[in-house]
């Protein structure tokens, strides 16, 4: 049983899975979780080293506000989604596995925000990982479809942000299907989606602030509403292309981790 839990950042994705994982550590077969895009928290999980590349990316774009690099950086961490899924699925063999985000939704919503800064290519810059990023880019190349709707001739790292601007472009049963070859994955049995109040964000933002945690460039509280909008959307979307795909929503606002936690493995009738 496949359980994405997703939400925007400040719904508390983050603490329930890092919750899940220590519930059931040494029952291995029961449960297991990961996190995404931070896959490399798990030393032993796939592409771990190219993760925490993509990583800081994603943390360099913030830092330059450079949104055509952070859209990239989203979108090549969640091109490693299917694979790790994969390896939890065929090394455990767990009856549940939770996954932190879940990769069709997140990407159709979030593209809402990034997709309209997407205006050219990337600027160049020197990146110690970009041997490593070309040679992916080749890979997604060959994951498209055999009648793809967007155009990868001449794609480059470099060019990421045209053909992503593209892709995004198409009607969404189209997309997703684009998004499943080139994610590796398939859709999810269950999506937890997490819901908070405005006044509730408002202060776990605060709170992310106050912590040093690096923010975001999309964690401002009227983009926050409208994702969050967008995403519940999104996960009715996957519902509609997936028949018997149960999407549970559960509103975190004045809940604690710890009661969040059990209400997500009572949901989804998980162990606890």
């Amino acid at each position: 049983m496949k359980v994405s839990i997703t939400g925007v950042d400040g719904t508390g994705k983050t603490s329930i899975i890092r919750g899940i994982q220590a519930q059931f550590k040494g029952r291995s077969t029961k449960v297991q979780a990961f996190r995404a895009p931070q896959y490399h928290e798990d030393p032993n999980a796939p592409f771990c080293s190219f993760s925490a590349a993509i990583d800081e990316l994603s943390m360099l774009a913030d830092k330059t506000g450079d949104a055509q690099l952070k859209t990239c950086a989203l979108f090549l961490s969640m091109t490693l989604y299917g694979d790790v899924e994969a390896h939890y699925v065929h090394t455990f063999h767990p009856h549940f596995l939770f996954s932190e985000r879940q990769a069709l939704a997140d990407s159709v919503a979030y593209s809402t925000f990034y997709k309209g800064l997407l205006t050219g290519p990337l600027k160049p810059r020197e990146l110690k990982m970009i041997g490593a990023l070309e040679a992916w880019v080749e890979v997604l190349k060959h994951r498209l479809p055999a009648k793809p709707e967007v155009e990868a001739e001449g794609l480059t790292f470099w060019t990421l942000p045209l053909f992503i601007s593209d892709l995004f472009s198409l009607p969404v049963d189209d997309l997703v299907e684009h998004l499943k070859a080139l994610y590796h994955c398939t859709y999810p049995d269950q999506i937890i989606l997490l819901r908070v109040s405005s006044t509730r964000l408002m202060e776990r933002l605060a709170q992310k602030a106050a912590s040093g945690t690096p923010k975001e460039l999309h964690e401002k509280l009227p983009i926050l509403e409208k994702l969050q909008i967008g995403l519940e959307q999104c996960c009715q979307v996957l519902v509609g292309l997936k028949p018997g795909l149960k999407l549970h929503v559960l509103d975190t606002s004045e809940l604690t981790v710890e009661v969040s936690q059990r209400r997500c493995l009572e949901l989804v009738n998980a162990p606890g």
